[in-house]
């Protein structure tokens, strides 16, 4: 964000406004928790892999969320990862994705997780042969 004084005229489109409130209720009377606020998680987990490596054997602490953090945990190498939320409705989200995991086969897995063919859900296969 610029600091200083601008010449009239001259804000940028794009600067945000920030206000900032003093709300000293805590969150579960500011928000509702009473309903599924996220399926998917946009988060890069990679990143979040890379600052925590290494994995190995190691017990985490993850927001639930949609899970997909916390699964990155486990599927890098974690021995435990403890998913926390306050909302019942991401865990019980958690749990649902877990049990998918553990019991589908990898087709109705990728289904259940909402992959459809066509949509950039088959990998590209590198080409075979020569370039010219």
């Amino acid at each position: 964000m610029f600091r200083g004084k601008r010449p009239p005229g001259t804000a940028l489109a794009n600067e945000a406004r920030v206000t900032i409130t003093r709300d000293t209720a805590p969150i579960r009377e500011r928000a509702s928790f009473t309903r599924l606020r996220y399926a998917n998680c946009w988060e890069d987990a990679d990143i979040l892999v890379r600052a925590l490596a290494p994995l190995e054997g190691a017990r985490c602490l993850s927001i639930a969320s949609a899970g997909d953090n916390s699964f990155s945990l486990l599927a890098r190498g974690a021995a435990h990862v403890l998913a926390v939320d306050l909302s019942p409705a991401q865990i019980a989200l958690v749990a649902l994705k877990a049990a998918a995991f553990r019991g589908l086969d990898h087709g109705a897995l990728l289904e259940f997780l909402g992959v459809r063919p066509g949509r950039g859900s088959t990998p590209r296969r590198a080409p075979t042969g020569t370039a010219t």
